[in-house]
């Protein structure tokens, strides 16, 4: 088994053209390109998932887009597969295998697919799976080479799709995974192994978020603590307007008789004293 350093930048080609060109991807077209190393299309991201399989992104496309295998009715091989980009899914279509020949170059299988098909290289392209796996004769396009250019070193490449359950149509959730510090490929098992430097990793975080209520349960409260409010508006204004109601009663209650020809017990003292005094005016 090969494993790649994620937080490198890979130059990927095979043996029918060496490293005078290498893969490309601009503009939804997936190409060999004459090698530019300042061209960020031929920067390639191999990301390791916890499973041991492998995710390819490119610079030009960040973790929008990963390498899958698309159905193409015109592609001649039997497979009717081609390499394309597709948008990121954790689907095993975009999950990859790496593994040696045993003469320093790299088979590149489709998980999705299994060791049946080899991914492969028509002369001018496109890239197709092959179903012509044999050792002999080689198929130089089945030999894949990996050069290291660069490093990543940017934390948006540390996150990736990964699935939740077995299966070419599984769902998937966003993980975090430090990049290791190995600068090289590392090789295990037949075949020559590359030179590597220690290798730092982590067990992957998943990101797990929680959406609270659901929106029915949230608008259900909303309403209820609504009608509560307009309730406790509607009994203080009921109160309000009972005590106002009530204290006026009360002042009517509390005025002095004051109907026509009587004005009340004070007129009837005050008109009293006038009549005394009037009647000493006559005794004189």
């Amino acid at each position: 088994m090969t494993t790649f350093d994620g937080n490198t930048w890979w130059w990927i080609t095979e043996t029918r053209v060496n490293y005078t060109s290498a893969l490309f991807w601009s503009s939804n077209s997936l190409h060999f390109s004459v090698n530019d190393t300042g061209d960020s299309g031929m920067y390639w991201q191999i990301y390791t998932l916890p499973n041991g399989n492998v995710q390819f992104r490119n610079k030009n496309s960040n973790t929008l887009k990963q390498l899958g295998t698309c159905y193409v009715a015109d592609e001649v091989s039997s497979s009717k597969l081609q390499l394309c980009m597709e948008d990121s899914n954790a689907q095993n279509s975009q999950q990859w295998t790496i593994s040696a020949w045993g003469d320093g170059t790299y088979k590149i299988n489709n998980v999705a697919n299994g060791t049946s098909l080899n991914a492969d290289w028509h002369p001018g392209g496109p890239g197709f799976m092959s179903p012509n796996t044999n050792v002999t004769p080689i198929q130089p396009a089945q030999h894949w080479l990996f050069s290291s250019i660069g490093l990543v070193q940017d934390g948006l490449y540390s996150t990736s799709i990964e699935p939740t359950a077995t299966g070419a149509g599984s769902s998937g959730t966003k993980t975090n995974t430090p990049a290791s510090a190995t600068a090289a490929a590392t090789e295990t098992g037949n075949g020559a192994a590359s030179t590597s430097s220690s290798t730092s990793s982590a067990s992957p975080v998943q990101q797990s978020s929680s959406s609270g209520l659901s929106g029915g349960a949230a608008a259900g409260i909303g309403i209820g603590v609504a009608a509560a409010v307009i309730g406790l508006v509607a009994l203080a204004f009921f109160i309000i307007r009972r005590r106002k109601t009530k204290a006026k009663e009360i002042a009517v209650q509390e005025l002095p008789d004051t109907g026509p020809g009587d004005i009340g017990a004070v007129g009837n003292a005050a008109r009293g004293k006038t009549y005394e005094k009037f009647t000493c005016g006559i005794a004189f």
